[in-house]
């Protein structure tokens, strides 16, 4: 039984040694293939006269920091190292060549000196993200630091260009936001430093479209919230209920039904939808206040169903499509199922708020408002 033990434990021993060996063996590899490491075997290759690695410092050190997507890429990159070793490197491989522009560029973000990117967050308290798309992360630090009264005392046109040499990831932008900071810098101009003006990239014109969202989203939260506060306690609840019931409908509706097309289309699709998220807001704010009453009307549900029909039996029949869009039967009865749940919602509401206005005349007035969006699809089907 104790020899049995003893031969137990020794294999538990080398299974352990094992497991150990390949642990270290794969944080060797980790480390081997890390950014920092990628860093120094490239700077290595360049002082022995090689193009490609010199070509792909260039790219990690300075004009596309960002593109591993990691937070140690901002540390990696060094305008003033990057410009020591390409000048240390084509004094002794004459051979090696490098973009004049981009030479250039590079000269002037040196020019602002040594910059000690771990220092600067630890000063400022600045939360560093996690990967999140967000590869503008340190431009809108610079931005921030071309201003009055941000985050970052400013405006420090100095400042700006160390963080704007240390953060980008498109070539083109990184180069014309150097250059034109640094005009600034050398003239004495404290102007500000907006990224939008300097995004080429569909990749930047995303990042400044979903930055924007952000800002009309918290503007619209805000602006319910207003009413929330200055509302009875008890439709609280009933209101938040109806903002989400409406913001369910109007987004589904704005892409399944209105034919958004050409190369701006997420542009205007996204602005169909905030104008409508805002115009509800608006118009229960309005309802709440007295601003805004609801006549009395002939009843509209059948010419509502007639309406649906007609539209469900076209577009069964016939293609209703562009590049980005279609309109089917499926997509308007999906939306259609997220207006009775709307309409309901908004008529619950307002039994609270205006008791004074009938359950008929909202689903009326409401109805109305469906039933224009309806022909609207048989009038796209006209063009």
């Amino acid at each position: 039984m104790s020899a049995h033990i003893t031969i137990t434990r020794k294999k538990y021993k080398f299974v352990v040694c094992i497991l150990i060996m390949s642990i270290i063996q794969i944080n060797d590899v980790a480390s081997q293939n890390s950014p920092a490491a990628s860093k120094l075997r490239l700077k290595e290759a360049v002082l022995t006269g090689d193009q490609k690695s010199l070509d792909s410092l260039i790219d990690l050190m300075f004009l596309r920091v960002y593109s591993r997507g990691g937070d140690e890429d901002f540390t990696l990159a060094n305008p003033v190292e990057l410009l020591q070793i390409i000048n240390t490197a084509t004094l002794k491989h004459p051979n090696l060549s490098i973009n004049q522009v981009v030479y250039k560029a590079l000269q002037h973000a040196a020019e602002a000196g040594d910059f000690d990117l771990g220092a600067f967050i630890s000063r400022y308290n600045l939360m560093v993200p996690e990967w999140s798309g967000d590869m503008y992360f340190l431009w809108t630090l610079a931005e921030d630091a071309s201003t009055h009264g941000g985050v970052i005392p400013g405006p420090d046109m100095k400042l700006t260009l160390q963080l704007i040499a240390r953060g980008g990831n498109v070539p083109a932008e990184v180069i014309g936001a150097v250059e034109y900071v640094y005009d600034c810098w050398k003239s004495g101009k404290n102007e500000i430093f907006n990224i939008a003006d300097h995004i080429t990239s569909g990749l930047g014109r995303n990042y400044i479209s979903a930055k924007e969202q952000h800002l009309v989203d918290s503007k619209l939260a805000g602006d319910l919230d207003k009413i929330i506060r200055k509302s009875p306690v008890k439709v609280h609840e009933l209101l938040k209920k109806a903002y989400k019931t409406a913001e369910n409908y109007i987004e589904v509706k704005v892409y399944n039904e209105e034919g958004h097309d050409g190369p701006g289309f997420h542009t205007w699709a996204t602005e169909s939808l905030n104008k409508q998220r805002k115009e509800f807001i608006e118009t229960i704010d309005g309802l709440l206040q007295k601003r805004i009453s609801i006549p009395s009307k002939k009843d509209n549900e059948g010419e509502l169903n007639e309406v649906y029909q007609k539209v469900i039996t076209y577009v069964k029949t016939h293609n209703i499509h562009g590049v980005n869009f279609s309109i089917t039967e499926e997509e308007v009865r999906s939306t259609e199922r997220l207006y009775l749940p709307y309409r309901d919602a908004v008529i619950e509401l307002l039994q609270v708020i205006r008791p004074d206005i009938s359950r008929d005349n909202v689903r009326i007035w409401l109805n109305e408002q469906r039933i224009k969006n309806l022909d609207d699809i048989l009038k796209l089907s006209s063009w």
